[in-house]
């Protein structure tokens, strides 16, 4: 090649890495649907597959990622401007996420009223509608049974009028036929007429007093099998320090309102303090010696407000020992920290639920 051609070509070379980011997109799209056009015999399955990858590749290039945005958006930075004489909320609202509203139960459907309001208090479910399920008309014990439409898929209850006899149900499935899978349930009498029913997936189930779940999302055995030995470590601690359980709200950090509240917000309205409390006070810099250490074995501590304060909360867990621990905290101003003002212990009086 002499020195003219070889030229040429630099030239050509140099135009094209000049073309702008635009040019170069437009380009690429050309190439990519002459591809498709193309007849081909022997690659007919390669062009749209990797036309696709590499469009999208390519438009990778030029978007930025939206995820830090989303979370600006869901966050204010402060709140600069809270009047001091603000009448402080109660703590049985203050913690709850705004579109955390409690559901509306048609009248049939009233029985499963204070479980639908647990479950909004001591998991990070969120409910979206409550209707009947098919279940009910399938156990011959019960009639009761509702379906949650929740963040995480479809969930069945089915409230047995007897505690433990949930807990004699189990599901026999058979997957013999692919694509067919058929279940029926042993350890209660089904309703006349009730023989095989149909499902598309496996159907996992939970069974807890006299409750019964049953969903083709597994997540809900596990969530439902720590909640409620959490909820029954909680009532039994509060029994045992002679306090009465409904007077305090669980602080459900998964569903508490998401403000990032600034110290002088604080002093301006001592309320606001309840945005800084968490399950993990026990953690957080500002104490000479911690006042908690977790050992293997014990349970993660639950934090309640007292109703209709905002500067009351106790921290109770259950160790591995089997001692019961209830912690006061009060919030602490000049440190900024929530802080324990009392500690007392108790050996537990009653075994957990095995469930």
């Amino acid at each position: 090649m002499d020195l003219d051609q070889r030229l040429i070509e630099l030239g050509r070379t140099k135009r094209e890495e000049i073309l702008t980011e635009q040019q170069q997109m437009e380009r690429l799209k050309r190439v990519i649907r002459q591809n498709i056009q193309r007849p081909s015999t022997h690659r007919r399955w390669m062009p749209v597959p990797i036309a696709l990858s590499l469009l999208l590749i390519c438009i990778g290039l030029w978007v930025y990622p939206p995820w830090d945005h989303l979370e600006q958006s869901r966050m204010p930075s402060s709140l600069p401007n809270v009047p001091p004489d603000t009448q402080a909320p109660p703590a049985s609202e203050s913690p709850k996420k705004e579109s955390e509203k409690p559901l509306v139960l048609e009248d049939q459907l009233a029985f499963a009223a204070d479980f639908v309001n647990w479950m909004q208090r001591y998991t990070d479910y969120e409910i979206k509608q409550v209707t009947a399920s098919p279940f009910a008309d399938v156990f011959e014990a019960t009639d009761q049974a509702v379906m949650l439409e929740t963040n995480k898929g479809k969930l069945h209850v089915v409230f047995f009028p007897n505690p433990g006899e949930a807990e004699k149900v189990e599901i026999d499935e058979d997957f013999t036929v692919r694509g067919q899978i058929t279940f029926t349930f042993t350890g209660a009498k089904l309703k006349e007429g009730v023989t095989t029913l149909h499902a598309t997936g496996p159907t996992y189930q939970y069974s807890y007093d006299n409750l019964l779940f049953l969903s083709s999302n597994s997540e809900f055995v596990l969530t439902f099998r720590n909640a409620f030995k959490d909820f029954d470590i909680y009532k039994i601690i509060f029994a045992n320090f002679g306090l009465n359980f409904d007077e305090y709200t669980y602080l459900n950090e998964s569903k508490k309102e998401k403000i990032n509240v600034s110290f002088e917000d604080i002093d301006q309205n001592p309320a606001l303090a309840i945005h800084k409390l968490s399950s993990f006070w026990w953690a957080r810099p500002g104490y000479k010696e911690m006042p908690y250490v977790p050992k293997v074995g014990d349970r993660i501590p639950g934090v309640f407000v007292k109703n209709g304060t905002y500067d009351e909360a106790i921290s109770i867990h259950m160790t591995s020992d089997g001692i019961h621990h209830l912690v006061r905290l009060k919030w602490d101003n000049e440190r900024k920290i929530w802080a324990p003002v009392e500690h007392k212990q108790k050996p537990g009086k009653s075994k957990q639920r095995s469930s």
